[in-house]
């Protein structure tokens, strides 16, 4: 029954290994350390530098704008639908250039202030201290920053070309020179605080300032069926965001009041020009009256008959509404013929066209929301391009219904007087002083009625103006949520500390996944299909060798391991009485197959144990280099292949170890043709005489890659050990190996990993 082997079995396929992965990266455990220590370190001095922020909110809902309040609708039913606002339109003008500027503008956004401390900037708001311009003709600068020491009986200004200004009082009444402001400090607020500390003063345009607020400016829905809107600003000074929301609000609601004012006024600037003219007629008509009466001596007229004075009444009231609606539409006319499109057009005047109130409210609708289109995006603007079609579109159907009302009130009218001439009948007995005198009153009574009728339209277009309903009801005022939005300083930590693992990491993972050299027994394992690892050789700075029997070194007890594992393989061989030849190879140079043969050598030396060390690389050999022997010569090997020496032994020289003894057969002199010396039959004669002599023959020879010497003896050996060496062996050449062994260009082959 055969022992089981305690080495490593070579593995087709490589699996994962948890345990081996985490060791494979924890075995640089030193860089995580490094980075993680650095990421927080700054990670610490971010949290130092970088200012808590906090979000502000105020929520404001937008109330539907009718355009006469006092008015009640012509059809019920509308009281009961419900108003709709197109939120999307709101929020644009809220965040209009227009509107905050206006913001910017009123509170000084232009300028900011800082509180200077030792780890950073604070931005303040509402100090007692302020930047003035100069004059009205010089106002304050757009750009530069300055520092202001306060002192207890003036300041010490400083710019950032350490230029220094020194005031003194609390109030600047005339500039310094050079200096383009002036300083003033609020002396009814407590101004203590400031006394001895460091103020910063930054200087923006208006323009910098408005585009910084848009930028910051977020404005949303509060639910898919909500006409309230969130707006939200973000600032590191809770109070500056306050104010700033407060102020758009103030404004936006300020600009729809005077948009709606707009419309009353021009209502009233539309009636009061038709007053001049009314009063003017009126006097002309009264006049024209009295001097009828006192030319003809008229006090009163006997009215006909009852039928014939209803009929006539009728026929009269018939008129004078036509004729009153004629003017109207002769006054709205001439408005809409003037080539202006800038002039809004009064509204609900008494026109008796059904839909025109509707187009004209509309049409004044579209002209101001052009105007203000016009302002903040141009006349080439496409949607500018279409309000102005729009507009155009809605003045052409208003006058064609004017039009076309006007005619079918002269012919109405043409009828009226038509059916009034077949009644003349029924007057022939009526004086034609009366008739002139009725035609005078009813002139009178249609100036009459349109005076009234105007004047009740400028009374509630007055009444609107003063009493004009706000844009919007606001819901909550700015108010600023007590926790930051900015990270805590612990998830800041956090984050450095996972980052601090996480590069290093991803370094050493791209370094592992691009290295393709051996590093393990387990990646050496993972390359090999048909040999065996049988041991792995710690790695040795100054290349130290066995010392012998008291050496308890790592180095040492790897070579105890490794000779244990051989004589494992060497018993799973028939048994044979002669010595047991052992070829030390490797792919190329630097892999330590020399200093493996050695100690492997020293190793079963010191058991007591007859070795006999033979180097057969005539390439480059190395032994000698390692090695002092009793016998001082150059001669060796190659000597004896050639024939230079019959007797062998006198070639031999011994190495000690304490009391072990070692026997060495060098190279000796570097032969022309290696391959062709080695390939002759007197190297296996020369190792079969002395097989008897020694227990163990050890030979090193050529890398395999280079040349073919190893290949030629490689029969001669009982077990060939391959030499590949951690963090240096390519896998590929370890495939080159596997190929070796393959085809059978190496016999027994095991595998040890050197320098691990």
């Amino acid at each position: 029954m055969k022992k089981e082997m305690p080495f490593f079995q070579p593995k087709k396929k490589e699996t994962f290994n948890l345990k081996q992965e985490v060791l494979r990266y924890t075995k640089h455990w030193k860089w995580f350390l490094i980075s993680v220590v650095i990421l927080l370190f700054f990670a610490f001095f971010s949290i130092k530098k970088s200012p808590v922020v906090y979000e502000t909110s105020a929520r404001i809902k937008i109330l539907n704008q009718q355009v006469n309040n006092i008015e009640l609708p012509g059809n019920l039913n509308s009281l009961f639908e419900e108003a709709k606002v197109n939120l999307e339109n709101e929020i644009e003008i809220i965040k209009s250039y227009r509107i905050l500027e206006k913001v910017s503008a009123s509170l000084d956004l232009n300028v900011r202030y800082y509180h200077i401390t030792a780890s950073r900037l604070i931005q303040v708001w509402d100090i007692p201290l302020k930047a003035y311009p100069i004059n009205n003709f010089t106002p304050l600068p757009t750009s530069g920053e300055y520092i202001v020491q306060v002192l207890e009986n003036g300041y010490i200004i400083k710019d950032s070309n350490s230029k220094e200004w020194k005031v003194s009082g609390h109030t600047m009444n005339a500039a310094l020179k050079d200096l383009p402001f002036l300083l003033k400090i609020d002396a009814l607020r407590n101004t203590s605080e400031l006394i001895n500390k460091k103020i910063k003063i930054r200087f923006f345009t208006t323009r910098e300032a408005t585009l910084r607020l848009f930028s910051g400016l977020n404005i949303e829905h509060i639910g898919k069926s909500s006409e309230i809107l969130k707006i939200a600003l973000r600032n590191e000074s809770s109070a500056k965001s306050e104010a700033i929301l407060n102020e758009i609000i103030a404004q936006f609601n300020q600009d729809g009041l005077t948009d709606r004012k707009l419309i009353f006024q021009r209502t009233i600037d539309f009636v009061d020009e038709r007053f001049e003219f009314l009063t003017k007629e009126l006097d002309s008509i009264e006049n024209k009256k009295k001097q009828f009466k006192q030319k003809n001596k008229l006090t009163d007229i006997v009215m006909d008959t009852e039928h014939n004075l209803s009929d006539k009444s009728n026929s009269n009231t018939e008129k004078v509404n036509l004729e009153t609606q004629l003017e109207i539409a002769r006054i709205l006319r001439k408005t809409l013929t003037n080539k202006n499109n800038s002039e809004l057009l009064p509204v609900d005047i008494g026109l008796g066209i059904a839909g025109v109130n509707d187009q004209i409210t509309l049409f004044n609708k579209k002209l101001l929301e052009y105007n203000k289109l016009k302002i903040s995006g141009g006349e080439n603007n496409p949607l500018v391009k279409n309000l102005n079609k729009d507009i155009n579109q809605l003045k052409n159907n208003i006058f064609t219904s004017v039009v076309a009302y006007q005619k079918k009130s002269e012919t109405a009218l043409k009828n009226i007087k038509i059916v009034d001439r077949k009644n003349k009948g029924f007057f022939t007995a009526l004086p034609t002083k009366e008739k002139i005198l009725r035609e005078i009153e009813r002139e009178q009574s249609i100036k009459e009625n349109l005076f009234i009728f105007l004047l009740q339209r400028r009374e509630e277009a007055a009444i609107n103006l003063v009493i004009t309903a706000p844009t919007l009801k606001v819901v909550d005022y700015a108010i600023t949520n007590l926790i930051p939005v900015s990270e805590s300083p612990k998830m800041v930590y956090l984050k450095a500390f996972i980052a601090g693992l996480v590069i290093p990491f991803i370094i050493f993972y791209l370094i592992f996944f691009l290295d393709t050299r051996i590093q393990t027994r387990e990646d050496l394992i993972a390359n090999i299909t048909t040999s065996q690892v049988i041991g792995a050789i710690p790695f040795s700075e100054d290349k130290k060798l066995f010392s012998g029997k008291d050496d308890n070194s790592i180095l040492a007890e790897g070579f105890r391991m490794l000779r244990t594992n051989i004589g494992y393989v060497l018993k799973n061989q028939p048994e044979k009485e002669l010595a047991n030849v052992i070829m030390v190879t490797s792919t190329k140079e630097g892999e330590g197959k020399t200093f493996c043969a050695i100690n492997l050598a020293i190793s079963y030396a010191v058991l007591n144990k007859k070795v006999l060390l033979l180097d057969t690389n005539f390439r480059k050999p190395e032994i000698q280099n390692y090695l002092k022997s009793e016998r001082n010569s150059n001669k060796g090997l190659s000597d004896y292949l050639q024939g230079d020496f019959k007797n062998f032994k006198d070639l031999i020289s011994s190495f000690r170890i304490g009391k072990t003894v070692l026997d060495i057969l060098t190279t000796g002199e570097i032969p022309n043709a290696p391959a062709e010396l080695l390939a002759n039959e007197k190297l296996e004669e020369l190792i079969n005489s002395v097989k008897d002599k020694y227990d163990y023959i050890i030979l090193d020879t050529t890398p395999t890659s280079v040349v073919t010497d190893t290949l030629l003896i490689s029969e001669m050996a009982d077990l060939t050990i391959y030499v590949a060496k951690s963090n240096f062996t390519n896998k590929k050449t370890i495939a080159f190996a596997e190929e070796l062994v393959g085809t059978n260009k190496l016999n027994n082959v095991s595998y040890i990993l050197n320098a691990v």
